[in-house]
This record gives C-alpha cells, structure tokens and sequence, in this order.
C-alpha cells in the first residue's frame, strides 16, 4: 500500500505509522482508557490523511499541570509553537491559563506532536456525544444525576 502514496506523503505515512506503534504500544494487558486512546488516535490519523487537515486539541506537558502558573504555560506553549514552524499549522486559541493549544495540523505536524515529549494529549476538537451510560442517564440524551445530557 505505501507503493501507492505519493512520495511527499509516503515519508509521512511511514513515519506516523512508526510513531503509533511506539505510542500506542502493543501490550497484551491494555485497559480500556489504553484501547479508547489508541482507536482515538487511529481515526485521527485516519481523519487527517483523509482531509489533509484536522483541528486538535494539544495538552502540553507543563510542570504544575492545569495549576501550573501563566508564565511557565505561556513558556510551554511558546516553545511547541516555534517548534511546529516547520510544518502547516494553524493556531486557533491560545489559553492563558490552561496548558492547551487548539490547532489546525497537516499529517506531518500530527505525527510531530503525537511523538513530541513536550505533549501529553492530542484529541480531535469534535463536539462530544451525551454520555447515557453514566447512572441516571438515559439512551434519549436527557439529564443524568451528574447534571450532564
């Protein structure tokens, strides 16, 4: 199948694909949340060679985590950003507060993040779905006892 890519994107289908068998790790004993974010990552992988884009959400690695203070987020994110100079991105919101990025990436700058150390999380930014299965929920995405639909 890689003889089908076009050069361009065969350096960076090989190179994903690398950084999701290391990522993601083949262990016989996966919990759930283990198999939840390998299939996340699959269908955004998927997702961006499909559209050539897709927009994200990055955590980042910062000492403090959420309650890290504004100069050592804003250091953090100044750096992931100068290193993603090398790719197609796009910046869409720059928390002050919180140490999250939310970007539009190409493949190549996916497959950077995905392996980068400086990150802890990339999700896709997509409108979540109700969560029913919590107690008190029901399939008909009304309230639960959590108050959430």
């Amino acid at each position: 199948m890689i003889g089908m890519i076009s050069s361009p994107l065969k350096g960076h289908f090989v190179w994903i694909s690398l950084v999701l068998l290391t990522a993601c790790g083949l262990q016989a004993e996966s919990t759930v949340a283990d198999e939840m974010a390998i299939q996340s990552t699959r269908q955004l992988v998927t997702e961006v060679y499909q559209r050539g884009s897709v927009r994200v959400i990055v955590t980042l690695d910062v000492e403090g985590g959420v309650g890290a203070d504004v100069q050592a987020i804003d250091k953090a994110q100044q750096a992931l950003l100068a290193d993603l100079s090398l790719f197609r991105v796009s910046k869409i919101k720059q928390y002050r507060s919180l140490p999250v990025l939310v970007l539009v990436v190409d493949p190549a700058a996916l497959g950077y993040l995905l392996a980068s150390p400086r990150v802890t999380a990339v999700n896709a930014d997509a409108i979540a779905r109700p969560i029913s299965h919590l107690p008190g929920g029901d399939t008909q995405g009304r309230s639960n006892v959590y108050g959430i639909q």
